[in-house]
């Protein structure tokens, strides 16, 4: 998986992660969430030493060869989380009000649903 998918996955989890009521949704969440993170890490590093070489001040006016680094470094192979998996079901109760999770909420977080 890329640097570039897990950050989307990262950013997918935030958002279930307030959307979700039920304990089992939040801790799937979080499960993930921390196992992205933690793959995650090394492109953040990466990325502050990328931006300190070319001691970028702002992203709106970034120094020649900026971008293509770090389009290069969103490219690179981040590693293959261990995905906590739910079963479907677990959208049907997701909350004791009878609110659904909004669609976008559920397509982020589609690839750590089980598969029946």
């Amino acid at each position: 998986m890329t640097n570039q998918e897990l950050l989307n996955r990262s950013n997918a989890l935030q958002r279930a992660a307030e959307a979700v009521q039920t304990t089992r949704m939040r801790y799937a969440i979080q499960k993930n969430l921390r196992e992205v993170q933690a793959l995650i890490e090394p492109y953040q590093e990466t990325l502050e030493q990328i931006a300190e070489e070319h001691e970028v001040e702002s992203l709106e006016d970034p120094p020649e060869g900026f971008e293509e680094e770090i389009e290069d470094l969103l490219a690179e192979d981040g590693g293959d989380p261990d995905v906590h998996t739910v079963p479907p079901q677990t959208l049907d109760r997701e909350d004791e009000k009878g609110t659904d999770l909004p669609m976008d909420v559920i397509a982020g977080i589609d690839w750590m649903i089980a598969s029946e």
